[in-house]
Protein backbone atom coordinates (compact mmCIF):
# COMPACT_ATOMS: atom_id res chain seq x y z
CA UNK A 1 0.00 0.00 0.00
CA UNK A 2 1.38 3.42 -0.96
CA UNK A 3 0.78 6.34 1.43
CA UNK A 4 1.75 9.95 0.85
CA UNK A 5 3.35 11.97 3.59
CA UNK A 6 1.18 12.99 6.54
CA UNK A 7 -1.09 11.18 8.97
CA UNK A 8 -3.40 8.40 7.78
CA UNK A 9 -5.81 5.98 9.48
CA UNK A 10 -5.81 2.65 7.69
CA UNK A 11 -8.37 -0.10 8.27
CA UNK A 12 -6.55 -3.42 8.70
CA UNK A 13 -9.11 -5.87 10.12
CA UNK A 14 -12.03 -6.60 12.40
CA UNK A 15 -11.99 -6.93 16.16
CA UNK A 16 -14.12 -9.47 18.03
CA UNK A 17 -14.13 -10.64 21.65
CA UNK A 18 -12.64 -14.04 22.37
CA UNK A 19 -9.54 -13.60 20.20
CA UNK A 20 -5.94 -12.51 20.66
CA UNK A 21 -4.54 -10.51 17.75
CA UNK A 22 -1.07 -10.21 16.32
CA UNK A 23 -0.54 -7.44 13.79
CA UNK A 24 2.50 -7.66 11.50
CA UNK A 25 3.58 -4.40 9.86
CA UNK A 26 6.03 -4.00 6.98
CA UNK A 27 7.27 -0.49 6.15
CA UNK A 28 9.47 0.56 3.23
CA UNK A 29 10.57 3.97 4.41
CA UNK A 30 10.20 5.89 7.66
CA UNK A 31 6.91 6.10 9.57
CA UNK A 32 5.45 5.95 13.06
CA UNK A 33 2.66 3.38 13.31
CA UNK A 34 0.11 3.01 16.10
CA UNK A 35 -2.47 0.20 16.10
CA UNK A 36 -5.82 0.79 17.82
CA UNK A 37 -9.38 -0.51 17.86
CA UNK A 38 -12.49 1.52 17.18
CA UNK A 39 -15.78 -0.24 17.59
CA UNK A 40 -15.32 -3.65 16.01
CA UNK A 41 -12.58 -2.52 13.63
CA UNK A 42 -8.79 -2.46 13.91
CA UNK A 43 -6.96 0.55 12.49
CA UNK A 44 -3.37 1.64 12.08
CA UNK A 45 -2.50 5.29 12.54
CA UNK A 46 0.42 6.00 10.22
CA UNK A 47 2.41 9.20 10.52
CA UNK A 48 4.88 9.47 7.62
CA UNK A 49 7.24 12.41 7.06
CA UNK A 50 7.66 11.24 3.44
CA UNK A 51 5.76 8.87 1.10
CA UNK A 52 6.07 5.24 2.19
CA UNK A 53 5.01 1.76 1.17
CA UNK A 54 3.38 -0.16 3.99
CA UNK A 55 1.53 -3.45 4.41
CA UNK A 56 -0.32 -5.12 7.26
CA UNK A 57 -1.39 -8.63 8.19
CA UNK A 58 -3.54 -9.66 11.13
CA UNK A 59 -3.38 -13.08 12.78
CA UNK A 60 -6.25 -14.25 14.96
CA UNK A 61 -5.77 -16.65 17.88
CA UNK A 62 -9.00 -17.83 19.56
CA UNK A 63 -8.98 -17.87 23.35
CA UNK A 64 -11.45 -20.76 23.73
CA UNK A 65 -9.02 -23.58 22.78
CA UNK A 66 -6.44 -22.04 25.12
CA UNK A 67 -8.97 -22.00 27.94
CA UNK A 68 -9.90 -25.61 27.21
CA UNK A 69 -6.24 -26.62 27.25
CA UNK A 70 -5.69 -24.89 30.60
CA UNK A 71 -8.78 -26.63 32.00
CA UNK A 72 -7.52 -30.01 30.82
CA UNK A 73 -4.12 -29.44 32.38
CA UNK A 74 -5.55 -28.29 35.71
CA UNK A 75 -8.16 -31.03 35.98
CA UNK A 76 -6.60 -33.85 33.98
CA UNK A 77 -7.48 -36.51 36.55
CA UNK A 78 -11.22 -35.85 36.40
CA UNK A 79 -11.13 -35.43 32.63
CA UNK A 80 -9.20 -38.68 32.18
CA UNK A 81 -11.62 -40.59 34.40
CA UNK A 82 -14.65 -39.22 32.53
CA UNK A 83 -13.06 -39.89 29.15
CA UNK A 84 -12.16 -43.45 30.11
CA UNK A 85 -15.66 -44.03 31.45
CA UNK A 86 -17.17 -42.70 28.22
CA UNK A 87 -14.92 -44.63 25.83
CA UNK A 88 -14.64 -47.92 27.67
CA UNK A 89 -18.22 -49.05 26.87
CA UNK A 90 -17.61 -48.37 23.17
CA UNK A 91 -14.41 -50.35 23.22
CA UNK A 92 -15.64 -53.26 25.32
CA UNK A 93 -18.59 -53.67 22.99
CA UNK A 94 -16.10 -55.25 20.58
CA UNK A 95 -13.94 -57.16 23.07
CA UNK A 96 -14.70 -60.34 24.97
CA UNK A 97 -13.90 -60.51 28.69
CA UNK A 98 -11.41 -63.30 27.98
CA UNK A 99 -9.52 -60.96 25.66
CA UNK A 100 -9.13 -58.12 28.16
CA UNK A 101 -5.92 -59.59 29.58
CA UNK A 102 -4.27 -60.14 26.20
CA UNK A 103 -2.89 -56.59 26.42
CA UNK A 104 0.51 -56.79 28.15
CA UNK A 105 0.20 -53.50 30.03
CA UNK A 106 -3.31 -54.27 31.20
CA UNK A 107 -2.21 -57.73 32.29
CA UNK A 108 0.65 -56.21 34.32
CA UNK A 109 -1.73 -53.82 36.07
CA UNK A 110 -4.15 -56.62 36.86
CA UNK A 111 -1.38 -58.93 38.15
CA UNK A 112 -0.14 -56.17 40.45
CA UNK A 113 -3.63 -55.50 41.83
CA UNK A 114 -4.34 -59.22 42.24
CA UNK A 115 -1.07 -59.84 44.08
CA UNK A 116 -1.38 -56.86 46.41
CA UNK A 117 -5.15 -56.77 46.59
CA UNK A 118 -5.61 -53.14 45.60
CA UNK A 119 -4.02 -50.06 44.08
CA UNK A 120 -4.93 -46.58 42.84
CA UNK A 121 -4.25 -44.74 39.56
CA UNK A 122 -1.44 -42.47 40.77
CA UNK A 123 0.50 -45.40 42.15
CA UNK A 124 0.07 -47.39 38.95
CA UNK A 125 1.08 -44.37 36.90
CA UNK A 126 4.46 -44.26 38.67
CA UNK A 127 5.05 -48.01 38.89
CA UNK A 128 4.37 -48.71 35.20
CA UNK A 129 5.50 -45.33 33.84
CA UNK A 130 2.20 -44.72 32.08
CA UNK A 131 0.15 -41.60 31.48
CA UNK A 132 -2.70 -41.11 33.93
CA UNK A 133 -5.31 -41.36 31.19
CA UNK A 134 -3.84 -44.65 29.95
CA UNK A 135 -3.98 -46.12 33.46
CA UNK A 136 -7.63 -45.07 33.86
CA UNK A 137 -8.43 -46.61 30.48
CA UNK A 138 -6.98 -49.99 31.44
CA UNK A 139 -8.68 -49.91 34.85
CA UNK A 140 -12.02 -49.17 33.22
CA UNK A 141 -11.69 -52.18 30.92
CA UNK A 142 -10.63 -54.46 33.77
CA UNK A 143 -13.59 -53.30 35.81
CA UNK A 144 -16.08 -53.80 32.99
CA UNK A 145 -14.68 -57.30 32.49
CA UNK A 146 -15.54 -58.03 36.12
CA UNK A 147 -11.95 -58.51 37.26
CA UNK A 148 -11.77 -55.56 39.65
CA UNK A 149 -14.07 -53.08 41.39
CA UNK A 150 -13.47 -49.67 42.92
CA UNK A 151 -14.55 -47.46 45.80
CA UNK A 152 -13.57 -44.11 47.27
CA UNK A 153 -11.84 -43.95 50.66
CA UNK A 154 -9.13 -41.91 52.38
CA UNK A 155 -9.40 -39.27 49.63
CA UNK A 156 -8.47 -41.78 46.93
CA UNK A 157 -10.24 -44.10 44.54
CA UNK A 158 -8.99 -47.62 45.13
CA UNK A 159 -9.25 -50.43 42.60
CA UNK A 160 -9.56 -53.85 44.21
CA UNK A 161 -9.22 -57.44 43.01
CA UNK A 162 -12.71 -58.86 42.55
CA UNK A 163 -11.70 -62.01 44.43
CA UNK A 164 -10.95 -59.97 47.56
CA UNK A 165 -14.13 -59.52 49.64
CA UNK A 166 -15.13 -55.95 50.37
CA UNK A 167 -14.66 -56.18 54.14
CA UNK A 168 -11.16 -57.65 53.77
CA UNK A 169 -10.26 -55.04 51.16
CA UNK A 170 -11.43 -52.13 53.31
CA UNK A 171 -9.56 -53.41 56.37
CA UNK A 172 -6.38 -54.00 54.38
CA UNK A 173 -6.45 -50.58 52.74
CA UNK A 174 -7.10 -48.69 55.98
CA UNK A 175 -4.40 -50.58 57.88
CA UNK A 176 -1.86 -50.13 55.07
CA UNK A 177 -2.63 -46.53 54.16
CA UNK A 178 -3.95 -45.01 57.40
CA UNK A 179 -2.36 -47.24 60.00
CA UNK A 180 -5.71 -48.01 61.62
CA UNK A 181 -8.83 -50.08 61.08
CA UNK A 182 -11.82 -48.40 59.44
CA UNK A 183 -14.68 -47.11 61.55
CA UNK A 184 -18.13 -48.63 61.24
CA UNK A 185 -19.32 -45.43 59.58
CA UNK A 186 -16.55 -45.58 56.97
CA UNK A 187 -17.33 -49.21 56.17
CA UNK A 188 -21.03 -48.38 55.90
CA UNK A 189 -20.35 -45.48 53.52
CA UNK A 190 -18.21 -47.68 51.26
CA UNK A 191 -20.72 -50.52 51.33
CA UNK A 192 -23.55 -48.09 50.54
CA UNK A 193 -21.65 -46.71 47.53
CA UNK A 194 -21.34 -50.24 46.12
CA UNK A 195 -24.72 -51.71 47.04
CA UNK A 196 -25.94 -51.64 43.42
CA UNK A 197 -22.70 -53.04 42.02
CA UNK A 198 -21.48 -55.84 44.28
CA UNK A 199 -23.30 -58.76 45.93
CA UNK A 200 -21.59 -58.16 49.29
Amino acid sequence: MYLPSGYHEVFIGYWAPGFVYKVVIWVNGSADVEVFARGFSIYAGVSAPAPVEISFSVMYFPLVPLAVLIYLLLSREKVAEKLAAALAPLYTRFIRPAEVLTNAKRRSIYDYIRERGYSWPRELEKIFNMAYGEVCWHLSLLERAGLIYNFYALRRRFYVDRQLPLEDAVNKIFRDQAGRPPTEEEVLQIRESLRFLLPF
